[in-house]
């Protein structure tokens, strides 16, 4: 028994040390801080986005008309024959065509740029590019255009999509045919 002093081991039953509190937050307080800022995360991030993702659509169509006019004029210039684009607003597609003799010959028919046709200026919602290139409007033949392009400038207005509130316009300039 020599080998253990006396008082090396002590006894289970001493007192507990009271408890110091501890510094943080709890479980449920932490859980409850991260659902709320993912909520309000989730519908900043919804806002922002549909603003955003709407503008963006809406110039993609203006680039996309805008390109398409254009074009279309330039091959009225190169081929010296009248182009016009027909405007379907109950379907939101046009049809381009280009003259042949005294007839209109579909280029392309029921094209879309991916927005919604809501309104236009153009007489019976059509636009004819003469073989220089110049604006008129309305339903003519290929060889029978008024003596001057129309007298003001004219507009094209449409939207991303049906439910969108966002509208932009194109403007086809009087006389000169630019297109804006």
């Amino acid at each position: 028994m020599g080998m253990f002093k006396t008082g090396q081991f002590k006894s289970h039953s001493t007192t507990l040390k009271t408890r110091r509190p501890v510094s943080g937050f709890t479980l449920i307080e932490m859980v409850v801080t991260l659902t709320v800022m993912a909520i309000i995360g989730a519908l900043a991030t919804n806002v922002l986005w549909d603003g955003t993702a709407e503008k963006a659509s809406v110039e993609s169509c203006s680039q996309n008309f805008r390109a398409e006019f254009r074009n279309l004029q330039a091959q009225a210039r190169a081929s010296k024959l009248a182009h016009r684009v027909v405007l379907n607003l109950s379907t939101h597609t046009y049809t381009t065509q280009k003259e042949s003799g005294t007839n209109w010959v579909d280029i392309d028919t029921d094209k879309s740029v991916g927005c919604n046709l809501v309104s236009t200026d153009f007489t019976d919602n059509v636009l004819v590019f003469n073989l220089r290139g110049f604006p008129f409007e309305g339903n003519w033949g290929p060889t029978s255009f008024p003596s001057s392009p129309f007298g003001s400038d004219k507009v094209l207005t449409y939207q991303a999509n049906a439910s969108s509130n966002e509208q932009s316009t194109l403007i086809v300039k009087k006389g000169t045919g630019l297109i804006e």
